[in-house]
C-alpha cells in the first residue's frame, strides 16, 4: 500500500468522529476541533518478507484554543479508549483494503502553537500495518 493511500485511509477512519475536521496537509491552518495526520518512520518487511510494512504515524488533534475552559475536558473525551469521540476507537476499527491493522500506542494531552495561537492538543502515536505489495 502506498503511504498516501494509507494516510487517506487513516484520515477516513478519523472522519467518523462527528464534527472533527481531518487533514494530511501540514500547511492547512488550524480550525479546532481538527486532527492532522503525519507519517513517521516505516519498517519494511516487518513480517520477514511476508508482504507487510509497518508505518508509524502521529495524529495531532487541536481540541480548542488554550484559553478554553472546556478544552481540557473535551481533550479527555478524545483521549478515552472508547466512546463517540475516542481517537483510539476510530483508528483501531474499520476495514480498509491494504490497511491491515492499526494499533494506538500512546495519547497525551498538552498544548501546541500553530499560526501564532496556542491550542490544547491531543498527541496520539500509532502504528499501521500495510500490505507491502500492491
Amino acid at each position: 500500500m502506498l503511504i498516501d493511500a494509507a494516510l487517506d485511509a487513516i484520515k477516513t477512519r478519523l472522519e467518523t468522529i462527528d464534527g472533527l475536521t481531518v487533514t494530511t496537509d501540514p500547511g492547512v491552518g488550524v480550525v479546532p476541533p481538527m486532527a492532522r495526520v503525519m507519517d513517521g518512520q516505516i519498517e519494511y518487511h516487518s513480517t520477514f518478507a511476508r508482504g507487510y510494512d509497518q508505518l508509524n504515524f502521529t495524529v495531532t488533534l487541536y481540541v480548542s484554543r488554550a484559553d478554553s475552559a472546556e478544552g481540557a475536558l473535551e481533550a479527555r473525551d478524545y483521549k478515552s479508549g472508547h466512546g463517540s469521540k475516542s481517537v483510539r476507537s476510530a483508528l483501531e476499527t474499520g476495514t480498509d483494503a491494504g490497511l491491515e491493522a492499526v494499533v494506538v500506542t500512546t495519547g497525551e494531552v498538552g498544548t501546541a502553537e500553530a499560526g501564532g495561537e496556542s491550542y490544547i492538543t491531543l498527541q496520539v502515536q500509532a502504528t499501521a500495518q500495510l500490505a507491502g505489495k500492491e
